[in-house]
């Protein structure tokens, strides 16, 4: 039914920039309405999760165009019996589309209440938005609601304070002692002494997970120079991509460098015991697989492949504190996201610090040779609040000439794999773009690193 793929581009593109159904898929989209509406099966089961994503955010879009209101009035008259029950668009009820989009009585009341809620146009508290955080990572929730419930979020933007509570409800869902990960086939590990007795900070790293199509990916020089310039472990957060992009990602490329130079940790403990045990110290330091430590958000892998456009997770996902760490770098790609996650990372996680970069390579942590970096950093103070401090970062600040960012093609892991050990063996990969983006990328993380480490209590 690619007629709801087709339709979800269009109508949950965000506030203000939702497009209406075109006309051609409105007779589509009826069709795929009466074959989903009652119906069960496996089978059927992805379509009804973009039946409802769809659905969702047509209700809650900025504007009802003609097209939008002749597909809602459709959903209306296949529950007459809830008309004028909630908010009304379109001439369909809030209720009238929350029981055609998820079904009656699979999913919790809560979760029913919280979707009705979204759909009325409320804004949730933090504690709401918590409790719908908990609904949404339990996967005994059928995957319907919670798809509309995220692509809802999506396209109304959610607020600071709901933003909070899903930040909290998704820390709840990290295994950071390694609980879960001794049920996988590794072997189990001792409990571990304080990281702090190994005089070294973590540094988490985090970027988009579903990784480039265009641009150079260099994670791994950014964690090797943060342990050999700042004496830091980085740790960097990564997992499948879930789309829309399936590019590389640090998971590709930690993957293509290999378990000697880039290991996979599954839990703060098995970091800490690793170094406690040997000082072990990877070349490009360790990686913890969102799979090993959040199966609840590991799950949304496949549900947001399914969903097309990218929900809250997508930026909540790069604030998972796995590790402790004493300071967060992290990539924003729109303007409004660097203080979207700055906010995030004071109100809702531990992290004493934090290095929001944007406008670097493709959303990712690589500053770009075409227009400066804009960075954010904060450090958290005796109230509990960041301390904020903002710059721009670019190749004239390290005396080279800007040129314009040119579009790769035939990337892959194994080759960014192969120029990153070039690098480190000789501070060349024998590509200069590519050497570029890492020396203005590594003087820009230093810039922030300056500022923030002398403001850190000591270790």
């Amino acid at each position: 039914m690619g007629c709801l793929r087709a339709g979800i581009k269009a109508v949950a593109v965000g506030v203000k920039g939702s497009k209406p159904i075109p006309d051609e898929l409105v007779p589509q989209i009826l069709a795929a309405l009466e074959t989903l509406d009652g119906a069960s099966g496996a089978e059927l089961e992805p379509a009804r999760q973009r039946l409802a994503s769809f659905l969702g955010t047509l209700f809650v879009k900025h504007n009802i165009a003609e097209s939008d209101a002749f597909v809602l009035t459709a959903v209306a008259k296949r529950r007459l019996q809830l008309a004028g029950e909630g908010r009304s668009r379109g001439g369909c009820s809030s209720a009238q589309l929350l029981s055609v989009a998820c079904g009656d009585g699979a999913a919790s009341a809560e979760l029913l209440r919280l979707c009705r809620a979204l759909l009325d146009g409320e804004v949730l508290s933090a504690g709401e938005a918590e409790a719908l955080g908990r609904r949404l990572y339990d996967s005994n929730e059928p995957a319907a609601a919670r798809t509309l419930a995220a692509h809802v979020l999506r396209v109304r933007y959610e607020t600071r304070e709901e933003f909070a509570g899903l930040l909290r409800a998704q820390a709840a869902t990290v295994d950071r002692e390694g609980e879960r990960a001794q049920t996988h086939s590794c072997p189990p590990f001792p409990a571990p002494p304080p990281l702090r007795t190994h005089e070294r900070r973590i540094v988490q790293l985090a970027e988009p997970f579903d990784g480039i199509d265009r641009s150079p990916l260099l994670t791994p020089l950014i964690a090797r120079h943060l342990q050999r310039r700042w004496r830091a472990l980085a740790v960097t957060q990564v997992g499948p991509t879930s789309g829309p992009k399936y590019g590389p990602n640090a998971r590709d490329l930690a993957l293509a460098l290999g378990a000697d130079e880039a290991p996979f940790m599954r839990s703060n403990a098995e970091v800490a015991w690793r170094v406690a045990r040997s000082g072990y110290l990877p070349e490009y330091g360790m990686y913890i697989d969102q799979e090993a430590v959040s199966p609840a958000l590991a799950e949304w892998v496949t549900l947001r492949r399914n969903i097309i456009k990218r929900p809250f997770l997508a930026t909540s996902e790069k604030l998972v504190d796995s590790c402790g760490a004493s300071v967060l770098i992290a990539s924003a790609f729109h303007p409004s996201f660097t203080d979207k996650m700055f906010n995030m990372a004071e109100d809702a996680t531990a992290f004493p610090a934090c290095i929001i970069v944007r406008r670097g390579l493709e959303g990712t942590l690589g500053f770009g040779l075409g227009k400066p970096a804009e960075v954010t950093c904060g450090v958290r103070g005796s109230d509990g609040r960041f301390e904020r401090m903002d710059f721009a970062f670019g190749p004239k600040d390290i005396g080279l000439a800007t040129e314009m960012d040119k579009p790769l093609s035939d990337i892959s892991s194994e080759d960014f794999a192969a120029k990153c050990e070039r690098w480190a063996a000789s501070g060349s990969s024998g590509d200069t773009r590519f050497d570029n983006h890492v020396a203005v990328t590594l003087a820009g993380i230093d810039k922030a690193m300056e500022w923030v480490l002398p403001k850190l209590p000591p270790l």
